[in-house]
């Protein structure tokens, strides 16, 4: 096993610990610090896919930019740590249900993952360039896929920003206006 092998190996495994610790952690805003956390090792990931246009767009964007937006859209809406919490009973029933997938999802990837061999991809030789991407996104704008993904997500986050502020205001109606 080379270095780069272990490298990306420890950077998986950062990767996963802190995806999971997302999910795990009851403090929102703890949660999304974590994810920026967790993008750092995906960028080091696309750095090892020698894609790094694609990796510095991931620190850029996404921990740069959404993620922090995110950030201050949790830390305005302010909620408690149990605030989801209704019934106890149904709380349990989701437990046993995520465990019932992870484990049936660990039965079938599990067996795939030690039965294959990690061998060199083929990929073209100017993928996660500039150049390709560029071509990729512009070459036919008018029956390009990513244009209308594009859009569509940033309609989701001004839906949560416009959610998240109705949110605020709902919660808090004893404030006083400021005129």
């Amino acid at each position: 096993m080379s270095g780069t092998d272990i490298a990306f190996l420890i950077t998986a495994g950062l990767l996963v610990f802190s995806s999971a610790a997302v999910v795990i952690l009851k403090n929102p805003v703890r949660a999304t610090f974590l994810l920026i956390l967790s993008f750092l090792p995906t960028t080091a990931i696309y750095f090892f896919l020698h894609a790094p246009f694609v990796g510095i767009l991931q620190i850029l964007v996404y921990a740069g930019a959404i993620l922090i937006l995110f950030t201050f859209v949790v830390m305005m809406v302010n909620p408690s740590p149990g605030d989801g919490d209704t019934d106890g009973r149904k709380i349990d029933r989701s437990k046993i249900v995520g465990l019932l997938v992870v484990l049936l999802l660990g039965g079938v990837l599990l067996p795939v993952f030690f039965t294959t061999s990690i061998g060199a991809v083929d990929v073209r030789r100017d993928f996660g360039g500039l150049k390709s991407i560029g071509q990729m996104l512009f070459a036919d704008p008018l029956n390009n896929p990513y244009i209308l993904s594009f859009e569509l997500l940033s309609f989701l986050v001004l839906a949560g920003i416009v959610a998240a502020v109705s949110l605020a205001r709902i919660r808090n109606p004893e404030k006083k206006k400021l005129n």
